[in-house]
């Protein structure tokens, strides 16, 4: 067995379309959380993340699996319920599976919901002449009791069936084998009523010559059913008018005629719908034993108490709180020895530039602007984001939050959006950015949009760091500061949820009326965490690469602001100007000027708004060294800092707007610089208009 990477030059992106006809292209197919992502890095040694919630795959990733002496292409085409097309992964997975140049899709099914993905298969099936099936974690399922004859499904769906285990690396060979193994079998095709196959007949006579690699009565059906990216496919694929005419001429003769039968065009939707949950319900009976286990009884009991009304918000607030706990104990130690350790690196690299006979001004720009800026960021941003990634990755790994997900359903659904959007809300913990390409899988596009816009509100990775030291430098509790700073920290994400409800509902209401739609979120089974990959991935994809991704902005970041800070016009600095003009709304806020310019200038990452405050307090010139929260609230507290304005700014970070890449990436995915300016807009006036009223109200009483 031999893993290799297909390099770009061999794989376009109209590769499953397109393939060399001396290739063997693979689609791996099915359900989301069915483990086919995992499947897919295990054969073909790439590696991309494997998420345990719907929608987490949007496009297809392609590599090369070689298997004695001979390759074969695998492609990983996006998770799906149905290939009647409701999202964009669907529509991705419909279109790869219909019209792509494969020669076979194994269709990966979970054994513990395996009537629920045969469905798929039996959709699959009738689209594809080339399918086989490969039933995962069917070890894992027989030990709750759960029994899978692959025997009798064989037989019952006509096209091979085998057990693997992806996560384990079991029988994965048996994906290669079981296509090789499909060339004569026949996959079932569902029966339905007597005119309902009469008319398919009608339309597969017409699409006979058309469509020569597609399967023609899956495609005659859609075309029935008035599936519209199945009418624009027929269409692109006839050349002349006079052809279309025709299908669609046929298609409105077949469709009075089952009219005339007493089936509308959306009885036989139905009635095509009813017959296929039949069918995979016949088919479970005759091929699953299930026994009464109480390995079975207590996931059911636990699910029931993680996703109760009252349990399950007391249960995922607790949770949030006792990593924020273990995050803020962890990280606050280790925080001031980095920081000792990089900050005493200041003095070494002045005696060098010296050495160097570098200009003084420029010795000050790079180790006081820039290596200082950068000390700072890394020496607060690496160790709470090397503790929490891992911890919430925990919980994503052991399939938790997908369980936060249909927490917050009802809740998203209650402000007139979409309960996918609670998918977005807890990517975004990790990069507003990468949750408003997440988006995608909403399939609404008022919908999309209102999650786009709210997304902001959700505290970021880059805010994390900044809030865990104001929390832990004003907010203490005597010797419960940790765990007082880990409930405030909880309280505050919480607020922030609350406030992109909130949000929701105004646009809902507003710019953006509209009826909520509904999806399926399948609950995966609890998984025992792999500890080692969890590690490495959190390390490698989300602590380093954000790390990286601060120190790349903060260093020039920090150069700009020395410059700003000392080039003075009439005897005063660029920012005492900046600082001079937004004094008097920042003392409204609660805050000041200072602080103001500071989220300004830090809008290339949030990251460095904390750095650049602490830089223009310190001195007005350059950013003196500091130990964690006591450095803080030492040079906060001089500069007239109380506990009312740490609140306001706390709040202030919650509700702004969003970095430079999320603004860049909400262009990007809405074509508008108009919402990109409304994303911006939005928090902002939230933020300020929450910290007048705070403030006021504080300084009321």
């Amino acid at each position: 067995m031999i893993f290799k990477k297909r390099s770009k030059e061999e794989i376009s992106d109209n590769y499953i379309y397109n393939k060399p006809k001396e290739d063997k292209l693979i689609l791996l197919a099915g359900n989301p959380n069915v483990g086919k992502s995992t499947v897919f890095n295990a054969l073909t040694g790439l590696r991309q993340h494997t998420g345990n919630w719907t929608g987490k795959t949007v496009m297809s990733a392609i590599g090369t699996y070689e298997s004695k002496g001979r390759k074969y292409t695998i492609a990983d085409i996006p998770g799906c319920y149905s290939l009647k097309a409701h999202s964009t992964e669907e529509r991705c997975a419909a279109d790869a599976i219909s019209f792509g140049n494969s020669d076979g899709v194994v269709v990966i099914c979970n054994a513990f919901n395996l009537e629920r993905n045969l469905n798929l298969v039996l959709q699959i099936c009738e689209a594809h002449k080339n399918v086989a099936v490969c039933i995962n974690m069917s070890d894992e399922a027989e030990k709750s009791g759960i029994f899978v004859n692959c025997k009798i499904l064989e037989e019952s769906l006509g096209i091979p069936v085998r057990k693997i285990n992806a996560r384990k690396k079991k029988g994965l060979e048996n994906v290669v084998s079981a296509f090789n193994e499909n060339k004569n079998n026949k996959p079932l095709k569902v029966s339905y009523s007597k005119n309902i196959e009469y008319a398919i007949h009608m339309i597969e006579k017409v699409f006979k010559k058309t469509f020569p690699k597609s399967d023609n009565r899956y495609m005659a059906l859609r075309f029935l059913e008035g599936d519209s990216d199945t009418e624009k496919k027929i269409m692109s694929f006839y050349e002349s008018k006079s052809d279309t005419a025709e299908i669609f001429s046929v298609r409105k003769k077949t469709l009075e005629f089952l009219e005339n039968n007493g089936i509308t065009q959306s009885k036989l939707r139905e009635s095509v719908a009813i017959t296929l949950d039949k069918t995979a319900e016949r088919i479970c009976k005759m091929a699953v034993l299930e026994k009464d286990d109480k390995k079975n009884r207590a996931q059911t009991l636990t699910d029931r108490i993680l996703t109760g009304k009252i349990s399950g918000f007391l249960i995922m607030i607790l949770l949030l709180g006792c990593i924020f706990y273990i995050t803020l104990i962890g990280a606050n130690n280790i925080s001031d020895y980095l920081a000792k350790i990089l900050f005493s690196f200041e003095k070494p690299l002045i005696y060098t530039f010296e050495f160097l006979h570098f200009p003084k001004m420029l010795t000050d720009v790079i180790v006081n602007g820039g290596y200082k800026v950068l000390s700072w960021v890394i020496s607060v941003m690496l160790p709470p984001m090397a503790i929490f990634f891992p911890l919430f990755t925990i919980l994503e790994d052991v399939g938790y939050l997908p369980r936060v997900a249909f927490n917050l359903d009802r809740a998203f659904k209650k402000c007139k959006s979409c309960g996918k959007q609670a998918l977005t809300t807890c990517m975004a913990f990790g990069c507003n950015a990468a949750a408003v390409s997440g988006a995608r899988i909403i399939d609404s596009p008022r919908e999309r949009l209102i999650a786009i816009l709210t997304n902001a509100f959700i505290p970021c990775n880059g805010r994390f760091p900044a809030l865990i030291c104001l929390i832990s430098a004003f907010l203490p509790l005597g010797f419960l500061s940790f765990g007082a700073s880990a409930l405030y920290l909880t309280a505050f994400v919480v607020f922030s949820v609350l406030m992109s409800l909130f949000a929701s509902w105004v646009l809902s209401k507003t710019l953006l009326k509209g009826i909520p739609s509904s999806f399926a979120l399948e609950l995966p089974s609890f998984r025992k965490p792999q500890i080692g990959q969890i590690i490495v991935r959190s390390l490698l994809s989300r602590t380093i690469f954000v790390l990286a991704r601060a120190a790349v902005v903060a260093f020039p970041a920090g150069i700009v602001l020395w410059l700003v800070v000392n080039i003075k016009v009439s005897g005063t600095s660029l920012i005492n100007y900046m600082i001079s003009f937004l004094d008097p709304l920042g003392k409204l806020m609660g805050m000041d000027g200072t602080m103001l310019a500071s989220f300004i200038l830090g809008i290339p990452a949030n990251e460095i708004v904390l750095p650049i405050a602490l830089m223009i307090y310190s001195s007005g010139s350059v950013l003196t060294s500091f130990e964690s929260s006591r450095g803080i609230l030492e040079i906060l507290s001089n500069n007239g800092w109380t506990v009312t304005t740490a609140v306001c700014v706390i709040f202030f970070f919650i509700m702004h707007w969003p970095c430079s890449t999320t603004l860049m990436t909400v262009k990007k995915e809405t074509d508008s610089f108009l919402w990109a300016f409304v994303s911006f807009l939005l928090p902002t006036l939230f933020g300020i208009l929450f910290c007048m009223a705070l403030n006021f109200v504080i300084s009321v009483f």
